[in-house]
């Protein structure tokens, strides 16, 4: 009787251990299916002429720990194109049959303008801005990227709010929604519900700030490390700030048929530009430059002896724009703030 006591403990361990295995291949799909659904949904928007960054950014940074999923008008859309070889995406869902995220992202894309290409064609277009009032109006959180900032100012989702867009666009967001609250000094705005970022690459830092909100700051470090990206939720960086933004363009009208690009590089307080001429000639380019600058309007040439100006920028800062020869073929056009 004692011999068996050892065969019959192995038997019974092997019995429950078969029926716990069994048991969970049966519960695996109805536990998947719960972690599923516990999982935040992510609608994101696509348009035809889409810029494929805005929204693939934000896309492989959010499905780490939610369900993210491709929302368009029509079965099928059409990206670049032209000069460029066109992509295709078949999204996961239109707008009739599309279920309600939690977290609805606009990217961008195209012209800011209405009518043209990307987004400006969906600013005219009310089905769009139909669903995207409705889908933001029960969802937790939007979150727009670039020029996507324009659909949802049309839709009316930025109304005294503060926003950003893509940094060649900030002036076109102020003058089309003066109710916008628009700023160019961060990389992302949060209102709350509502989070706006910058152009292109800024939707990554964009969507690993949501992710924060949603799982916490370690579940965005782990997005982060699996992209093998340098994540700084403390940056300051905002393509709209730096100091070249406020040069005026007609500088480089002298300068560019004459020289070719060598550096270009600052930060939000200075800006320096270095060129090497075609041919060594210097004095020529100079005067140029002089001609073009002493005819613009908020611009004050300090010494008619040397290619120094004082420029009023529209944000009422002031800057010292000089051109330098740095030698034979070789010049300089350096932007610093005075206040």
């Amino acid at each position: 009787m004692l011999s068996r006591i050892p065969r019959f403990t192995r038997v019974f361990q092997l019995s429950t251990l078969f029926s716990c295995g069994v048991l969970m291949l049966l519960l695996a799909p109805y536990v998947d299916a719960q972690e599923k659904a516990a999982r935040p949904k992510i609608g994101i928007l696509v348009f035809d002429s889409i810029q494929l960054f805005d929204f693939m950014g934000p896309y492989d940074v959010l499905r780490r720990d939610n369900d993210v999923y491709l929302v368009a008008e029509k079965p099928v859309i059409e990206t670049y194109g032209g000069t460029m070889p066109s992509i295709k995406i078949t999204p996961q869902y239109t707008f009739a049959n599309a279920p309600q995220p939690d977290v609805l992202v606009i990217p961008g894309g195209g012209s800011d303008k209405p009518g043209k290409s990307g987004v400006g064609k969906q600013l005219q277009n009310p089905a769009v801005i139909k669903w995207v009032k409705e889908t933001a109006a029960k969802a937790t959180y939007v979150l727009t990227v670039c020029n996507g900032a324009f659909i949802a100012a049309e839709a009316g989702l930025l109304d005294d709010m503060k926003a950003t867009t893509f940094h060649t666009m900030i002036d076109d967001l102020k003058r089309a929604y003066p109710k916008v609250k628009v700023v160019d000094d961060q990389r992302f705005v949060d209102n709350g519900r509502v989070i706006s970022t910058a152009g292109i690459t800024s939707g990554v830092d964009g969507a690993l700030y949501l992710n924060s909100k949603l799982h916490g700051k370690a579940a965005s470090q782990l997005a982060a490390l699996s992209l093998e990206y340098a994540w700084n939720p403390e940056s300051t960086f905002a393509r709209a700030a730096l100091a070249d933004m406020r040069i005026p363009d007609a500088v480089y009208e002298a300068v560019e048929p004459a020289a070719e690009l060598t550096n270009y590089s600052g930060d939000r307080n200075s800006w320096t530009s270095t060129w090497r001429l075609k041919k060594p000639d210097f004095q020529v380019v100079a005067e140029g430059v002089s001609k073009i600058m002493d005819q613009q309007k908020d611009v004050k040439r300090t010494d008619p002896r040397q290619l120094k100006w004082i420029v009023a920028a529209a944000d009422n800062s002031h800057w010292l724009l000089s051109v330098e020869k740095l030698g034979v073929q070789e010049l300089a056009v350096r932007f610093q703030r005075t206040e």
